[in-house]
């Protein structure tokens, strides 16, 4: 295995650690029956904290490579963001497993997020690699 090869295998190593650290999130969940509104929005607060923590973190490495371009970026983010809630804020009948509704609206903006999220971190973690960090 040449250097090239172990570079790419170091960066698919760790890509799967951080998205196995985001399945790892979710399984304190999985031995509650219900979390409280407190609970919630704790750990919505954490999470978000650290979201943005790593976001700003993102903008101002990106902004020394190209500012227009990371502005277009995270524009184009928020652009998917805001048009994958409107166009489920817009079909009544959307059903995910078992979930109808507003479950189920909710249920799907976060698992595209989130998909988003895992693509736009694998994309983070292999440039930070591949600039030799």
């Amino acid at each position: 295995m040449d250097n090239m090869d172990a570079d790419v295998l170091r960066v698919f190593i760790f890509s799967l650690i951080t998205a196995v650290a985001t399945g790892l999130g979710a399984v304190p969940f999985l031995f509650l029956k219900s979390v409280s509104k407190r609970t919630t929005a704790f750990a919505a607060a954490i999470a978000s904290g650290l979201m943005l923590g790593a976001s700003f973190g993102l903008l101002l490495e990106g902004s020394e490579y190209g500012t227009w371009q990371t502005l277009i970026g995270a524009g184009a983010g928020v652009l998917f963001i805001m048009l994958g809630a409107r166009y489920l804020s817009t079909h009544s009948e959307i059903g995910f497993g078992s979930f109808r509704g507003q479950s189920a609206r909710r249920i799907l903006l976060v698992v595209a997020t989130m998909t988003a999220h895992s693509f736009a971190e694998g994309i983070a973690v292999g440039v930070a690699f591949g600039g030799g960090m």
